[in-house]
């Protein structure tokens, strides 16, 4: 950013020696350099091995503002630390003596307005925050009634599925009884015409029985009678005799 302020200074046809040096200043809290006790500090580019620098025109200022102990304001350095440090402490209507000088007065103003900003910053930052938790709470909301509103269908769809499941083994268990019904008067039919085959051709093994004894009997009577024939032309021979 340093280097971006150097070079901006030119405009076209303006000569190299019409720069001004660009200074940062860095204002530390805390202990930013803990072997070394002074509170100001200055770095430019330097070549250590050469002990060269390389231009007076850009430096960093380091003020660590911690390490400004002084009682007494002794010089503007002084005057301005003590401004860094008691800062937030000073009230609009008692500033101290100190700082009654005209840039003191500008550094005020600037910082009033600087912090008059930020609360108006931290008071948008604050509005947008909730802002952003309200609609975070809403899509969260939203979310989260799309996921039940997901959970209670897949559950209407599983309870479905169950009741289609349990229809579906009633459905085989009430044809598996039917066909086992079926089966059965079947079998008991097949049962049924085994018997009455089995009736009729013990009726036939009867009646054949019959017929052939009824044979032999005629037979039988036959030959009697044959036997008969025979003995009565004897006995009429017999009584010529």
């Amino acid at each position: 950013m340093a280097s971006s302020i150097y070079a901006d200074q030119l405009k076209e046809g303006d000569e190299y020696e019409e720069l001004k040096p660009v200074i940062s200043i860095w204002l530390i809290r805390g202990n930013c350099i803990p072997n070394s006790r002074p509170f100001h500090h200055r770095f430019v580019a330097y070549d250590p091995e050469h002990q060269i620098q390389l231009s007076m025109h850009q430096a960093i200022h380091l003020l660590e503002v911690d390490k400004w102990h002084k009682i007494q304001v002794e010089t503007e350095e002084d005057r301005w630390l003590k401004f860094f440090k008691e800062s937030k402490e000073i009230e609009s209507n008692r500033i101290p003596e100190v700082f009654q000088t005209d840039i003191m007065q500008k550094a005020i103003g600037t910082l009033r307005q600087f912090s008059e900003k930020s609360r108006a910053r931290d008071i948008y930052k604050r509005q947008l925050e909730f802002s952003r938790i309200a609609l975070t709470e809403e899509k969260s909301k939203k979310k989260l009634e799309e996921q039940l509103a997901a959970e209670h269908a897949a559950r209407l769809l599983e309870q479905k599925a169950r009741l289609l499941e349990q229809k579906a083994r009633l459905t085989e268990k009430s044809a598996r009884v039917k066909a086992e019904k079926v089966a059965a008067l079947a079998e008991k039919q097949v049962e049924k015409a085994q018997a009455e085959k089995e009736k009729a051709q013990a009726e036939k093994e009867r009646e054949r029985a019959e017929k052939e004894k009824a044979l032999r009997e005629l037979e039988r009577l036959r030959a009697r009678l044959d036997a008969q024939a025979v003995k009565k032309p004897l006995a009429k021979k017999r009584e010529r005799d």
